[in-house]
């Protein structure tokens, strides 16, 4: 599986975000879609309870958690979201370099270069 070449925080809070979204919490009330769909009384799997109880033991689980509360609430028909406080952010981690994607020296120069010649050895 290809990682994202993003921070070691982010990776691990988008992970236990698909655990932690099953259960409400106090900054976070289950979604009615989500009761929609399993209902009222669903009970998650012990896997999800375990990944939980993993996620809450964890410096990182606030950012988890903000995962959580943003994944669901950020596709409401009504939000609106302005993206322009972000420009500046995803300008400076998802540039195009000169020398072009894969041949940059970064970590996941191997990625593009794979993406750009499917059958071919890295």
């Amino acid at each position: 599986m290809i990682e994202p070449d993003v921070h070691a925080e982010v990776a691990w809070s988008v992970k236990y975000h698909q655990a932690l979204r099953y259960f409400p919490a106090s900054e976070y009330d289950y979604p009615a879609f989500n009761k929609a769909v399993f209902s009222e009384d669903f009970e998650p799997p012990d896997y999800l309870h375990q990944a939980r109880e993993v996620a809450m033991a964890h410096p990182w689980y606030d950012s988890a958690m903000q995962v959580v509360v943003n994944d669901f609430y950020a596709f409401e028909q009504n939000t609106s979201l302005k993206f322009t406080a972000f420009t500046g952010l995803v300008e400076r981690h998802f540039r195009r370099p000169a020398s072009g994607l894969g041949f940059d020296e970064s970590p996941s120069a191997h990625v593009w270069r794979t993406v750009i010649w499917p059958n071919n050895f890295l």
